[in-house]
C-alpha cells in the first residue's frame, strides 16, 4: 500500500552482480473517518467525565454541569458528593487550591475553560498511605482547557434596576499555572440572595482528627427560614469575597493562603402564630421586624509536603465575626425591643504528618485551639416588667488534641496502633466563673486486611478513659470518669467494576457537653428562658450503615442505597413548660434514648 505497481523485464537485470529495484511511491486517499470521545471513560480508579458531553446551551459555571453528570450530585449549601457520600478533596490540575472551601469554583468557574472532570474514586490523599489505609470516598479533580491555561481569565458580571433599586455584581479571575494557582471572587447584591456559601467550608471526611465543633452560641442572630424563596421576603446588602494563592514549591510541596470574607446586612418582618396544648392550652402571636449584621474574615496559611516518603501538613487559621440583631416584637399586644450582640473568634493550628521509621508508618497529628465569646441580650419592654433583661453572657475555650499512630505489617496486612489524647477547657461567665473540663486518652488498634483491588476489611477495638468535672459557682466541685470501649467494624467488597457492597457498625462513648453552665436561669430572649442542670452525663450512640453502588458506564446508569440505623442513649432530657408570659426549659436527669432508621436511594440515568 502507497506504492504502484511495476513490471521490468528478466533481461534488464545482470546475472552475477547486484540488481536495484526502485518502488515508485503513490498516495491513496483513505475515507472520512469520524472520531468521538465516548462521555464517561473509565482508568483504573479514575472515571473521566467529558464536560462538553453534558453542558447544556443556558450553562454558565462548572456547578451547571456537575449537577448533570451521572452519580455526582451537589447539595443546596454546595456540597459535592459522589455515589452518596461527600468528596474528600477538590483539586484544580491535581494541586489543592481550596481546600474544603471549593464553592468559590464550582459557582464561579466558566464552563469554557473545563474541559473534563475527574472522579478519583477510593481515594486517599496521603500518597505514602495509598494502599495501606482503606478509603472509600473520592475525589474530584478538574482539568483545565489548554487555551486558558497559563494566562489569567474570567468573568465580570454587573446588574443594575430601578424603582427599587436593585443590583447584583460579581467578579472572578483565576490564573492557573504549572507550579502556582490563583483565584480571585467577589460578590455582592442587595436581591434577597444569600451568599454565605461562597464562604461554606466543608468537613474533610478523611480527616476528621481536623474537625473540632465550634460549640454552639447561647443567643442567636440567625433569622426564621420560610418556605418561601429567601429572595421573595428578605431586604439584603450581601458582600462575599476569597483571595486564594498556591505556590509548588518542589514536586510534593506547596504552601497556600486562602482569605474568606462575608459581610451581610438584612432585615425581614414576619407573623407567626403559635399553639400550643396540654392541660393550659396556651395561643401566641408575634409580629417582628428584624434588622440583622454579619461580619466574618477567616485568613488561612498551610504548607504541605505530601511523598510517597514523607507526609507533613501544617494550617493556620484565624477567625473573626461581629454579629447582632435587633428586633422590634408585638407579643400578644406586649412591645418589645430586643438587641442581641455575639463577637466569636478564635485562632486554631493543625500539625499532621506520617512517615517511615524502618519498615513501619509513624502518623502523629495535633489540633490546639483558643476560641473567645462574648454575647449580650437587652430587651425594653413599654407594657411588661418581666420581659425587661440585660445579660452579658462570656464562653472562652481551649482546646488540645494529638494523636500518635503507627501503621507496619502483620501477616501481609497493616496493623495500626494509635494513642489518642483529647483535651479541652471551657470557661462560661454569667454571674460568676463556671468551668468545664474534659479529659480523653484512648488506645485504638485496628486491623485492615486488604484483598483484591477495591475490597477489604478493617477491625478496631478503641478503648479508653474518659473524665469530666465541672466547677459551678457556690457548689461542690463534680467530677466523673468511665472506661469506655468502643468496637468498629468496616468492610467494602468490590463483586466487579460495576458493583460494590459497603457494610459499617460501630458503639461509641462521649462526655455529653452543654452549651452553657451556670446554676442561674439563663435568658435567651425576651421570653425564653434556660436552666441547665449542674451534672455530669454521658451520650453513647450505636451506629449500622449498609450500601450498596453499582454503576454502568457504558449506559450512564449509576445508582447507590444506604440503609442506616442509629440508637442513642442519654441520661437527661429537657422539659418545657409554656405559659403566658415566658417560656422554661429545664434539664433534667432521666433516660432519654431515640432510634432512628433511614433509607436513602437514588438512581441516575443519563440519556
Amino acid at each position: 500500500m502507497g506504492y504502484e505497481k511495476q513490471k521490468v523485464r528478466v533481461n534488464h537485470y545482470h546475472l552475477k552482480q547486484a540488481n536495484i529495484v526502485y518502488m515508485k511511491p503513490s498516495s491513496v486517499t483513505l475515507k472520512e473517518v469520524q472520531i468521538k470521545a465516548p462521555p464517561i471513560s473509565a482508568r483504573n480508579d479514575t472515571l473521566v467525565y467529558r464536560v462538553g458531553a453534558f453542558a447544556k446551551i443556558g450553562d454558565k459555571h462548572l456547578e451547571d454541569v456537575l449537577k448533570r453528570l451521572p452519580g455526582v450530585k451537589v447539595s443546596e449549601n454546595g456540597t459535592v458528593s459522589v455515589q452518596g457520600k461527600a468528596i474528600n478533596k477538590f483539586y484544580i490540575e491535581g494541586m489543592d487550591l481550596m481546600g474544603n472551601n471549593y464553592n468559590q469554583v464550582t459557582q464561579n468557574m466558566p464552563i469554557d475553560a473545563v474541559t473534563s472532570v475527574e472522579v478519583l474514586e477510593n481515594h486517599q490523599p496521603v500518597k505514602m498511605l495509598q494502599g495501606k489505609q482503606l478509603s472509600d470516598k473520592a475525589a474530584l479533580n478538574i482539568k483545565i482547557d489548554k487555551s486558558h491555561k497559563s494566562r489569567p481569565f474570567g468573568e465580570l458580571e454587573g446588574g443594575l434596576g430601578l424603582s427599587p433599586t436593585r443590583w447584583d455584581n460579581r467578579a472572578f479571575v483565576t490564573h492557573i499555572a504549572n507550579k502556582s494557582q490563583l483565584l480571585l471572587s467577589g460578590k455582592m447584591n442587595n436581591t434577597g440572595n444569600d451568599l454565605s456559601e461562597e464562604t461554606t467550608e466543608h468537613i474533610d471526611v478523611t480527616d476528621l482528627e481536623a474537625f473540632e465543633p465550634i460549640t454552639s452560641p447561647l443567643l442567636t442572630t440567625d433569622l426564621v427560614q420560610e418556605q418561601l424563596p429567601q429572595n421573595r421576603y428578605l431586604y439584603n446588602k450581601s458582600y462575599a469575597g476569597g483571595v486564594n494563592f498556591l505556590r509548588k514549591l518542589s514536586d510534593n510541596s506547596t504552601l497556600r493562603f486562602n482569605t474568606q470574607l462575608y459581610e451581610d446586612h438584612s432585615s425581614r418582618n414576619n407573623s407567626i402564630e403559635y399553639i400550643f396544648g396540654g392541660f393550659h392550652p396556651l395561643s401566641l402571636r408575634e409580629d417582628a421586624s428584624m434588622k440583622k449584621k454579619d461580619f466574618t474574615i477567616v485568613p488561612i496559611l498551610k504548607y504541605e509536603l505530601n511523598s510517597a516518603n514523607t507526609f507533613v501538613s501544617d494550617e493556620l487559621r484565624v477567625s473573626v465575626s461581629k454579629k447582632s440583631a435587633i428586633t422590634a416584637i408585638l407579643s400578644n399586644e406586649s412591645s418589645i425591643n430586643e438587641t442581641v450582640k455575639t463577637h466569636p473568634s478564635y485562632i486554631q493550628n493543625y500539625f499532621s504528618s506520617s512517615f517511615p521509621v524502618g519498615n513501619t508508618i509513624l502518623q502523629a497529628k495535633s489540633l490546639i485551639r483558643y476560641f473567645d465569646r462574648t454575647e449580650s441580650l437587652n430587651d425594653i419592654s413599654d407594657s411588661t416588667i418581666i420581659y425587661n433583661c440585660s445579660n452579658r453572657y462570656a464562653f472562652k475555650s481551649f482546646v488540645a488534641k494529638g494523636t500518635l499512630s503507627t501503621k507496619f505489617l502483620l501477616f501481609r496486612n497493616y496493623l495500626d496502633l494509635g494513642v489518642k489524647a483529647y483535651y479541652h477547657d471551657n470557661s462560661y461567665d454569667y454571674n460568676g466563673n463556671t468551668h468545664h473540663q474534659d479529659l480523653n486518652v484512648i488506645f485504638s488498634p485496628s486491623y485492615y486486611v486488604k484483598y483484591g483491588k477495591r475490597s477489604g476489611l478493617t477491625i478496631a477495638l478503641p478503648i479508653g478513659w474518659m473524665y469530666a468535672r465541672l466547677l459551678p459557682v457556690n457548689e461542690s466541685i463534680k467530677n466523673r470518669g468511665f472506661f469506655s470501649l468502643s468496637p468498629e467494624i468496616s468492610f467494602n467488597h468490590a463483586f466487579s467494576d460495576e458493583f460494590s457492597l459497603g457494610f459499617s457498625a460501630s458503639i461509641g462513648n462521649s462526655n455529653d457537653t452543654k452549651p452553657f453552665y451556670s446554676p442561674d436561669f439563663l435568658r435567651i430572649g425576651y421570653r425564653t428562658v434556660y436552666l441547665y442542670d449542674s451534672n455530669l452525663y454521658k451520650n453513647t450512640d450505636y451506629l449500622l450503615s449498609l450500601r450498596l453502588k453499582y454503576r454502568n458506564l457504558a449506559s450512564m446508569f449509576f445508582s447507590n442505597l444506604s440503609v442506616s440505623y442509629s440508637n442513642g442513649k442519654r441520661e437527661s432530657y429537657f422539659h418545657y413548660d409554656y405559659t403566658d408570659s415566658l417560656n422554661i426549659i429545664r434539664q433534667i436527669q432521666g433516660e432519654n434514648n431515640y432510634k432512628t432508621f433511614i433509607i436513602n436511594g437514588m438512581a441516575d440515568k443519563t440519556f
